[in-house]
């Protein structure tokens, strides 16, 4: 399960900011694994562990975004 890997791997870096958690459907269903960074309020889609790494190291460790997963115009795609 994704939600696990991030949390491995954000504890296997040190990072404890950050908390990893689970929710019902955020409205995006027909995208793929949602992801959500708050406060920023950035969408992602997240599907394989090597995107989660990205995840991590771009946005969360190097506090950019990473480009290549950002989900565009949530708003647009509701279920």
């Amino acid at each position: 399960m994704l939600r696990e890997y991030m949390r491995m791997q954000l504890r296997e870096l040190g990072v404890t900011s950050v908390q990893v958690s689970a929710s019902g459907c955020l409205g995006q269903c027909n995208r793929g694994p949602a992801v959500v960074v708050y406060p920023e309020g950035v969408w992602y889609t997240v599907e394989t562990t090597q995107q989660a790494d990205m995840l991590i190291e771009q946005h969360l460790v190097q506090g950019r975004k990473a480009e290549a997963l950002l989900m565009r115009d949530p708003e647009d795609d509701v279920c």
